[in-house]
This record gives structure tokens, C-alpha cells and sequence, in this order.
């Protein structure tokens, strides 16, 4: 399942980091076993090779003050079982040591599982526990282990000590997981060239979070971001931000008219094997509020702000629907290039509860990379409701379905 945390802010905007506190990302794996448990453990048969991502944030002084960890688990079991507890411990090896990182399974969280399959948990850590733990870790990681427990052995189903890893994994794209970052719609869907695209897998930057990009030399936005490059049929994709486990980034222009593409990331010179998207000259997405692709769309009033229950748009009124994917421009744009006054070639239609509303411009938004605005008037006689359905036609190609809230323009004594 994709886990959608893309902010319609950091898909559009760009500044310079506001920290200037430093990150270090370390990498471990331990090759896990039951005969490694104490006692040993033979009433359930399997393995699994664990690999650990540290990163740990530092401040001026060179102290962790807080990180995050990775838990990549690749098991493969003889019989079913259910994972309710996975840790990383202080101990040798025969020592059954505290607890020092929580994965945080168990209860409603606990993984039924069989034969071969991967956990992938991604774990903050700010408490001072957790701070005192990573600085011990990094310094000395094989007197830390990982293990699993289970339903049956409630104490740990299998276990080894971390060793540092050498060599950092090569990024690792989840397949069919280039979508569009408005929509969401599912691969085979296609993406327009220009568009913003979400990418989710793991091994994606070398571990710290950027969150923001910035515009080049050139004036277009970079095409390097925290050790990450995508490219696109050979040619760099602009990024928007680059997290551990998601990327963001443009379709290069240079595309329309192609049918597919395949996608590629390097991270510090490690690639990842190539994954298929399918692309059409329109692929239109409505950013949403909640960054799922469903619910309410971020629509604005004409003064910037957003349409909401509290703050409904009203029948007549002229509001701004962004999107991605509309396809192309009167005045070509260049990939990664902030929108001037750029109209579409072909203006789409947009329909608000069932009624076609009137268009009043559509085109690149000013500043923005990627991004695509939509100005249409809420159609008189539209329903009081919070759950308006909006969507959006361009060319032969349907958006996603998204809310917006209206309410009466008639008032009452």
C-alpha cells in the first residue's frame, strides 16, 4: 500500500532549509535466526535478513538531539505466525538485553505472516532514551540485536546482533509506485509530461528528510536532492522534496508525445533497476487537502484562501482549483521552469455536483513548477453541502473526484 504524505505546499513551493543542523545515516544488518534467541527457539522455523537506517539529527555541537529509524525486515517462515513486538536491544550475543528502539507492533498493529514477505516500519525518535540509545549504536552497534516476537513466543521468535554495513543498499522502487502526486490514481494509470509525480520505495536519499527544493543557476528548479536523481527516459527529473521512502519530481516536458518511460534513481552513484510509467498528453489530478487524492480538494477563494466547512465557497462565486497534468501550454515551457502567463492549448471542463461550471481561465501557476490552476465559477443553484463533487476533463482523460464545500448566497432574517 502507498503511504501518501505529500503537502500540497512542499509539491509547489520552494526555499532554503530553515535548520542548519547536520545529519549522519548509518546502516546495519543482522542476519536473524531462532537458534540466535536465549534459550533458543524451536517451536517456529524461518530467518530474516534485517536491515537498520539510523539517522540521527545533530545540532551545532555535534549532539543527537533527535532521529529516525528504519526497520527493513525480509522474512521467510515455514509455518504462519503473528508478529505483535519487534525491537532493537542493548546486549551480546546469549544476553537478553532491555529494549532500546520500539517498532511499535502489537495489539491492532500486530502482522499476521507467512512464507515470504517484508516489514517496512518507519520509526521517529526524540525522546532522551532514544538519544542516549543512537549515540550507543553508532559507536557500537554489535553490542546491539534486533529481534521479532510472535504470538507463540511472546519473548522473541529470532534474533542477531547489528553489524555495520559498508556499503548502504541501493534504492529500491516499490514496482507500479510512480503516481501522480494529486490523484494518486494506481499504476498502469498514466502521467502527463509537466506533471508532479510521487515515487514511493525505500533506499530513496541518503536518510535525512529535505523537504523543500530551490531554484538553480539556471533559474529551474534542481534536479539533485539530498544525494537522490531521478531521471525519466534518460533525462533529470526537477524534485520537489526527498524523503527516505518518497520522492517527488516533474515529468520532463521533453516527453509529449511518448507512450511510456522508464524511471531510474541514483542515490550517491547507487541505482535502482529501472521501473515502467505509461504517459498521455493529459493525466489531470486535483491536489487535495488531506494529500490522498480523495476528500476536499484544495480549492481556493479568489483572496488565497482555502475552501473549507468553515469557509465554503457560495453559488457564483469564482474559485481556483489546482491541479497537475493538463497538458500542454501556448508557450512551451521548459522542465523544471517556473510558470509565467502560461494558458493551456486546450481548455479542460469542470464539472461541480453533476453541473458543468464555466471556465474562466486554466493554465501553469505563476511561480510554480508543474502546477496547473483551473479559475471556474461555482455554478448558480448548486446544493448547500460540504461534499460538493468536483472534477476535472482534460482531453479524453478523467480527474480524480474531489470534494468542495458550498453554501447558500441567500440570507435570512
Amino acid at each position: 500500500m502507498l503511504k501518501k504524505g505529500i503537502l500540497f505546499s512542499a509539491l509547489v513551493l520552494f526555499a532554503a532549509p530553515a535548520f542548519a543542523d547536520s545529519f549522519e545515516t548509518r546502516y546495519f544488518r543482522g542476519n536473524m535466526s531462532p537458534a540466535n534467541e536465549n534459550p533458543p527457539v524451536t517451536t517456529e522455523a524461518g530467518s530474516a535478513q534485517a536491515t537498520i537506517t539510523a539517522v540521527a539529527r545533530r545540532n551545532d555541537a555535534g549532539a543527537i538531539i533527535s532521529g529516525t529509524v528504519y526497520y527493513d525486515i525480509d522474512y521467510n517462515l515455514a509455518q504462519p505466525v503473528v508478529f505483535n513486538n519487534m525491537h532493537i536491544h542493548v546486549g551480546g550475543p546469549g544476553v537478553n538485553g532491555p529494549t532500546r528502539f520500539n517498532a511499535g507492533l502489537g495489539g491492532t498493529n500486530a502482522i499476521s505472516a507467512s512464507g515470504q514477505g517484508n516489514i517496512f516500519i518507519v520509526v521517529p525518535s526524540a525522546n532522551a532514551n532514544d538519544v542516549t540509545a543512537l549515540e550507543g549504536l553508532f559507536t557500537n552497534p554489535s553490542g546491539f540485536y534486533v529481534n521479532v516476537h510472535t504470538s507463540l513466543n511472546p519473548d522473541g521468535m529470532m534474533r542477531d546482533q547489528l553489524q555495520a554495513l559498508a556499503t548502504p543498499p541501493s534504492p529500491n522502487m516499490l514496482d507500479g509506485s510512480t503516481v501522480s502526486a494529486a490523484s494518486f490514481l494506481l499504476h498502469p494509470a498514466p502521467l502527463a509530461p509537466g506533471s508532479i509525480a510521487a515515487l514511493f520505495g525505500k533506499y530513496l536519499n541518503d536518510g535525512p528528510a529535505v523537504g523543500t527544493s530551490s531554484l538553480g543557476l539556471d533559474g529551474r528548479l534542481v534536479t539533485s536532492l539530498g544525494g537522490t536523481q531521478v531521471r525519466v527516459n534518460g533525462v533529470l527529473a526537477p524534485l520537489f522534496f526527498s524523503f527516505f521512502n518518497q520522492l517527488a519530481f516533474q515529468i520532463p516536458s521533453e516527453l509529449m508525445g511518448f507512450s511510456s518511460a522508464t524511471v531510474q534513481v541514483t542515490v550517491s552513484g547507487r541505482v535502482s533497476a529501472p521501473r515502467t510509467i505509461f504517459l498521455n498528453s493529459t493525466a489531470p489530478g486535483i491536489f487535495t487537502a488531506n494529500s490522498s487524492g480523495q476528500g476536499p480538494g484544495v480549492i481556493t477563494h479568489a483572496d488565497g484562501s482555502l475552501v473549507t466547512a468553515q469557509q465554503p465557497a457560495i453559488p457564483n462565486e469564482v474559485v481556483v482549483v489546482y491541479v497537475t497534468g493538463l497538458g500542454a501550454t501556448t508557450l512551451p515551457l521548459a522542465t523544471g521552469v517556473p510558470a509565467g502567463s502560461s494558458n493551456l492549448v486546450a481548455t479542460p471542463s469542470v464539472t461541480i455536483g453533476g453541473a458543468q461550471a464555466t471556465v474562466l481561465f486554466a493554465g501553469r501557476t505563476p511561480t510554480l513548477v508543474g502546477s496547473d490552476q483551473i479559475n471556474v465559477l461555482v455554478p448558480d443553484g448548486t446544493r448547500v453541502a460540504n461534499d460538493i463533487v468536483v472534477r476535472v476533463t482534460a482531453g479524453a482523460s478523467l480527474s480524480n473526484e474531489v470534494t468542495l464545500a458550498v453554501e447558500s448566497n441567500t440570507f435570512q432574517n
